[in-house]
């Protein structure tokens, strides 16, 4: 007797152990259920055929001679249950979701598994009588047991859907067994036969119990990755904009006392500051564009050496004060790229091997194969071990540099280059010792010559007597850049919001700006967008508009540049506002 005790108690454990599966957070919760019902729709897809088959087998395998009821009553609740589960996984589910809630999904779960467990249910009392083989019992027997298993990984996210499923066809199994005659079976066979299918039902259950902690475990640690990182971008992106503001207004303001303080050598420095952090975000701002797909990949034939002349006369004097040997070959070749994105390859590619190497020299070589260009930067420098050269595309990570020098970067420059690479479908490679330096390639596609458009662009003059009308809810940003746009002999007009831009405009008829320029975010959930719209709408004519943002989430991004406004991050140097706002008016003078 206390053996059963000690057993039960063991058993009693495991269960309980089992069933004490994660609770995750509010935030995942729902999450979690949905994962889990796709999940379990998926498998049921992957055991739909399964099914046919199963019953079909048992059908042909059991079938006796001149009992045709067997069969009409077998299939006569089994094609039911298949068409149901076809048009509910195949084309309910897979097209009309949403339709239903992941409660309302779960109780088609739960009924589906029980029609399933009903009909499995019914086989031994409909196949087997009249059967003495104890054989074909067995095989019988097995059939059922494999039905229970095969469920396991479909049911695992809702045990009591397995149970209908499973205690139907177990209990009827065991139900069965023990309503043969086991004359002239030993005690210990009896027995055997007694506790085989509870023995199996048991370890059934407690094996789809495990399994469903395993994977409950699993899912609610994806999914809280997937929030961390997603609350990590938000951070960032919220973080970006509030940085980029201030500074935004410092770069606007020291355009301003430019002309006044330009001999300064402090100025000058306080310059070189505002600019490099405004390179540091600029680099952060370019990986979320490039994970919105907010950057467009404009592929033109274009000269090659043009663009490494651009790309040496960046680097020429940093080497040359590093004491570092650069150089670039005379690559008389035409590629099909855009240059503006392969110039950035280039540059950052360069910039990294020069960061990276203290003595001996820095090359780019061209070597041309069949229809395509092989382009290699290479570097003596402290090249990269083998089990980091995936890691050094990542954001943020860096290679001997642990107290964070900025001066070497903030581990952008390579994240940005795969992701261009990516863009561009342009492959590429890395080869790297650690001691002698590092190679990476690029595969560009070779142009032809004679369509390389001759016809330079021409230069956008800024016509100075422009009228604009400004809307950014952030006083600094108003008051710095109409500052600056009055040094540039503009006339500007600013304000908090479109309401207060329209007021203007009814008590100044006939007034039309050149140009709008709006903040994308703006107070009261108001993007830019709306902004500039309401105002054309009020002004009933086209004006060119210029949408300023600091955001950087991805999808922020994506409807900035879908508003079909001309786009400009934060922060901006004075000289890209000038161009920007050439571009725009050009068309109107």
């Amino acid at each position: 007797m206390s053996l059963i005790t000690t057993l039960l108690a063991m058993l009693s454990a495991l269960v309980k152990d089992n069933f004490q599966v994660l609770k995750p957070s509010a935030q995942i919760a729902k999450r979690v259920r949905s994962v889990q019902l796709d999940i379990a729709i998926h498998e049921s897809r992957l055991h739909f055929l399964g099914a046919i088959a199963s019953v079909s087998f048992v059908s042909w395998v059991f079938y006796q001679p001149g009992q045709a009821y067997q069969l009409q009553i077998w299939w006569g609740c089994a094609i039911p249950l298949l068409i149901t589960n076809y048009v509910m996984q195949w084309h309910i589910y897979k097209k009309h979701r949403a339709a239903l809630s992941t409660s309302q999904w779960e109780w088609i779960v739960f009924f589906m598994y029980a029609g399933w467990g009903a009909l499995w249910a019914l086989a031994p009392w409909l196949f087997l009588p009249g059967v003495d083989n104890p054989y074909v019992v067995m095989v019988m027997m097995l059939i059922l047991i494999a039905v229970c298993v095969t469920v396991i990984i479909a049911a695992a996210a809702y045990p009591f859907s397995y149970l209908v499923l499973a205690v139907p066809i177990q209990l009827s199994s065991h139900v069965y067994l023990m309503s043969l005659d086991l004359g002239g079976m030993t005690d210990r066979q009896q027995l055997t036969v007694t506790w085989l299918i509870p023995f199996f039902a048991i370890f059934l259950t407690l094996y789809m119990l495990k399994f469903r902690k395993t994977l409950q475990a699993n899912t609610v640690l994806h999914l809280e990755n997937e929030q961390a990182n997603i609350n990590k971008s938000q951070f960032l992106a919220a973080a970006s904009h509030d940085i980029r503001q201030p500074l935004q207004a410092s770069i606007f303001y020291w355009e301003n006392l430019k002309s006044e303080l330009e001999q300064s050598s402090s100025f000058e420095k306080l310059g070189n500051c505002l600019n490099n952090l405004s390179d540091l975000l600029d680099n952060i701002l370019d990986v979320s564009r490039l994970d919105a797909q907010a950057i467009p990949n404009n592929p033109r034939h274009i000269e090659l050496q043009q663009v490494l002349s651009a790309v040496a006369r960046n680097f020429a004097p940093a080497a040359e004060e590093k004491g570092i040997v650069f150089s670039y070959p005379n690559a008389p070749h035409t590629v099909f790229a855009d240059p503006i994105l392969l110039e950035r390859i280039i540059f950052n590619l360069v910039s990294n091997a020069i960061s990276y190497t203290q003595q001996g020299s820095v090359n780019i070589t061209c070597v041309c194969e069949q229809n395509k260009l092989l382009l290699t930067v290479a570097d003596t420098g402290i090249g990269i071990p083998r089990d980091e050269q995936e890691a050094i595309f990542d954001e943020f990570y860096q290679l001997d540099n642990p107290e964070r020098d900025q001066r070497k970067g903030l581990g952008l420059g390579l994240a940005i280059v795969k992701r261009i690479s990516h863009l561009m479908k342009c492959p590429l490679s890395i080869q790297s010792k650690v001691g002698e330096g590092t190679r990476f390639t690029i595969e560009l596609a070779l142009g032809e010559k004679e369509q390389i458009d001759q016809n330079s662009p021409v230069e956008n003059v800024l016509n100075e007597n422009l009228s604009i009308l400004l809307i950014d809810d952030e006083e600094i940003i108003r008051d710095s850049l109409q500052s600056m746009l009055l040094r540039w002999n503009m006339q500007c007009e600013s304000f908090e919001s479109a309401a207060d831009a329209i007021g203007y405009i009814a008590r100044m008829p006939g007034w039309i700006p050149d140009c709008i320029i709006s903040d994308y975010r703006l107070k009261e959930n108001q993007t830019g967008t709306d902004a500039i719209a309401t105002v054309l709408h009020r002004l009933g004519t086209a004006v060119p508009a210029i949408l300023l943002t600091g955001d950087t989430h991805p999808e922020r991004i994506q409807e900035a540049h879908g508003s079909g406004y001309a786009v400009v991050h934060k922060p901006i140097k004075p000289a890209y506002l000038r161009t920007a706002i050439s571009i725009a008016t050009s068309d109107t003078k």
